[in-house]
């Protein structure tokens, strides 16, 4: 396989910036009217065998490198969407008072901010004390769902009921398949099987009234 141009190896590079083609193609110095045209050379740049090969192999490297994984982050994601508040703190039902548990028996990877401020209050007539808040923040549980969701493709609607489609799928195929073959049987003069057409016949007809429904 040929070496990549200077220009697509730029290219290469400057798509493993940001994931970006659009950007990544008009910083490469490939010349482009506009945006919307840089964003469609672009990704037929991706497309170009050699291009995504490059990129894969580059990708995999900066994997090992900085062990940053999909799995690892899928994994991260998932302790900012799942974890329980109450295993950062611990709460008196009497008093009402909040307590951050001590530093080893708390996951600090789930916490994203930790402030404490001091502020001297009244305290009797003449004297002052010290008034301590602190503010404990974790990984936003909503925006780690919807970038999980996305990752496992459940909020696309290509993929809604898609076990179903494929089934009626596969059956109509079935179906198209076996009366193909008897028909040509029947063309050549071989004696087809008249009952297995009627059959597979009413089959396709269910498949596709199903599919008519659905739509």
């Amino acid at each position: 396989m040929n070496k990549l141009t200077p220009k697509q190896k730029r290219f290469v590079d400057e798509y493993l910036i940001d994931l970006n083609a659009t950007q990544a193609y008009i910083r490469a110095g490939y010349k482009a009217n506009s945006e919307a045209v840089a964003g469609v050379e672009g990704h037929k740049l991706l497309k170009n065998p050699k291009i995504e090969k490059a990129i894969s192999e580059a990708m995999e490297k900066r994997s090992k490198r900085t062990n940053i994984t999909a799995d690892r982050v899928l994994y991260q994601l998932a302790k900012f969407a799942f974890a329980d508040i109450r295993d950062l703190m611990t709460w008196d039902e009497e008093t009402g008072r909040i307590t951050l548990l001590p530093p080893d028996q708390i996951d600090g990877s789930i916490i994203t901010e930790l402030t404490q401020t001091v502020t001297e209050v009244p305290y009797g007539e003449e004297l002052m004390a010290d008034k301590i808040t602190t503010k404990v923040k974790r990984g936003d549980p909503l925006k780690a769902l919807e970038l999980i969701g996305k990752h496992l493709g459940m909020f696309d609607p290509k993929n809604a009921h898609i076990d179903e489609l494929s089934k009626a799928q596969v059956e109509k195929m079935k179906a198209e398949t076996e009366l193909t073959k008897e028909r040509i049987k029947l063309l050549k003069g071989d004696k087809g099987d008249t009952a297995l057409i009627a059959n597979v016949a009413e089959l396709f007809k269910a498949v596709n009234k199903g599919e008519d429904d659905e739509n």
